[in-house]
């Protein structure tokens, strides 16, 4: 049977027994109150009737006796009215339920006979005669009042047997009930028994099993289904759920090797990622150190750039100046062809002039070796890890020192021719038959002094770019510096969140160290 049909069932049961005591009550109360109710409609009212006919009686007979005495005819004759009190008392006892009719219609006519020979011997003795019916006027008052005795003897014994007919009835009722109560009691009990004692031993076997789950973690016991009610299915979900809490420890030990495998692992990969963040900060702070010497290097070149521009423009002022002497010795030797001294001056003038050139051509030279010396300075920087914008700039300067280099070697070799054409010239100074071949030779020394300046302008034109890409290359160093500083910071923020991974991978350890500790606790 089900628990919830043995729960109901109790108070099923107990509500059965009241209705059955209580209509078991209510029959007998029914019965007690009929036999009262029988009472009280006959034998009460036929007790009251005897007594009203014994007062009746008893007081017709005071009223003949008062109006004999008193002599009064009339008072004999008012007696009429106890009469009729007495017929009407007996025609109201017809109605009474169980009242003995035959003794009334005998006792009314005894009254009668009775009233008339007592009304008459009354009134001749109250009108002063001799009544000669006393003795008869007695003896029928002592029948009529025996018999008005028995009716009220019958009618009281009547009264006390249905009074105790009740008494009895209400006795039988309340031992009846008193029965119904008590086995209604004993079937309740013996119920509450039988479903207590099948509640209290899987409930008790339960508390045991979880008393002992709580305080010991012993998931090692049994747990004992004895039916297939709600208490079974309790006992059998009971029993699935520590069959299920036996896994929880294994997964749980199984997951605490995992997680401090995975803590171990991810405190072995922060701490690397550690070190790899210190070098990298290394390596930062490294390139941050090659960005200012770079820049340095930077700036230095841009001073020799400008030496360079400078050199340049002053070689290119004296070659403007020797072709424009070239031009005015020209102009002489055309014009003063005899003149051959003036124009011994002016080349003598010239020689001064190429002399200059040439050493500023020598000065030229030396700035591009300091080119170049600024270029090697680059190209170590450059190796040690510098930007590759670093780069570009150095084959920049290697190009413009080998434009410089050899433009330098071309403009020496003009000189050079220039130099000997003047001493040719000055060693022909007297011979006039040679100015015309001087002449081509200063018209020729004036082309080679054009040519010389063209390359001068295309030489400090190059080193005019370079001044400009070492000031653009300083913009993007400057750039660089400041990239750099960013990734210093983000990597100091990289070194703080990876402190933060090594503490919570710590503290994960723990974790794992204390689930541990909880899953010793358990027995399986």
């Amino acid at each position: 049977m089900r628990l919830r049909t043995r729960l109901l069932l109790l108070p099923a049961v107990t509500l059965a027994a009241f209705v059955a005591v209580e209509g078991l009550s209510r029959s007998r109360a029914r019965e007690s109150d009929q036999l009262l109710q029988e009472v009280e409609r006959s034998h009460v009212p036929e007790l009251e009737l005897a007594h009203d006919l014994d007062a009746l009686l008893a007081r017709t007979q005071q009223a003949f006796q008062d109006a004999v005495a008193a002599r009064d005819v009339r008072a004999v004759k008012a007696t009429g009215a106890l009469h009729d009190a007495f017929l009407r008392c007996l025609e109201e006892a017809r109605s009474i339920p169980g009242v003995d009719a035959a003794g009334l219609e005998t006792l009314e006519r005894g009254f009668r006979a009775y009233y008339e020979v007592a009304a008459a011997s009354a009134a001749e003795q109250a009108a002063g005669r001799a009544a000669s019916a006393d003795v008869e006027v007695l003896v029928q008052y002592d029948e009529i009042r025996q018999a008005v005795d028995a009716a009220s003897v019958r009618a009281r014994r009547a009264l006390q047997a249905g009074l105790q007919g009740a008494a009895e009835a209400q006795r039988a009722g309340r031992r009846a009930t008193s029965g119904a109560i008590g086995i209604a009691a004993l079937l309740v009990a013996v119920l509450a028994a039988w479903i207590f004692f099948g509640l209290v031993g899987p409930l008790a076997a339960l508390t045991r099993v979880a008393s002992r789950i709580a305080t010991q973690g012993d998931l090692s016991q049994e747990v004992q289904v004895t039916g297939d009610d709600e208490l079974g299915q309790l006992a059998r979900s009971f029993r699935e759920m520590v069959e299920r809490l036996r896994e929880v420890p294994r997964t749980i030990e199984a997951s605490v090797v995992s997680v401090s495998g995975a803590a171990r692992a991810v405190g072995e990969v922060t701490a690397a990622q550690a070190r790899a963040q210190e070098q990298q900060a290394h390596t930062v702070a490294h390139a941050r150190r090659l960005a200012a010497g770079v820049r340095r290097a930077g700036v230095d070149a841009i001073g020799r750039a400008e030496q360079v521009l400078t050199v340049a423009a002053d070689a290119e002022e004296y070659g403007r100046r020797g072709q424009q002497d070239a031009r005015a010795g020209l102009l002489a030797l055309a014009a003063i062809r005899d003149e051959m001294r003036a124009a011994v001056r002016g080349i003598e003038k010239l020689d001064e002039h190429v002399q200059r050139a040439s050493a500023q051509l020598d000065a030229l030279r030396s700035a591009a070796g300091a080119i170049g010396d600024v270029a090697s300075g680059l190209s170590v920087e450059a190796a040690r890890g510098g930007p590759g914008e670093l780069a570009e700039l150095i084959a920049r300067l290697r190009r413009a020192q080998a434009t410089v280099v050899q433009n330098t070697a071309r403009a020496r070799a003009v000189l050079d021719d220039a130099r000997r054409a003047a001493g040719a010239t000055l060693r022909a100074d007297r011979d006039e038959g040679r100015v015309d071949k001087a002449l081509a030779q200063v018209e020729a020394y004036g082309t080679i002094l054009r040519e010389l300046l063209r390359r001068l302008q295309r030489t400090g034109k190059a080193a005019r770019e370079i001044v400009e890409t070492v000031a653009s290359q300083e913009k993007g160093i400057v750039e660089v510096d400041a990239a750099i500083a960013g990734v210093d910071t983000l990597m100091t923020e990289a070194l703080r969140h990876v402190a933060q991974a090594v503490a919570a991978a710590r503290a994960l350890e723990q974790d794992a160290s204390r689930l541990a500790g909880v899953v010793a606790s358990f027995r399986l």
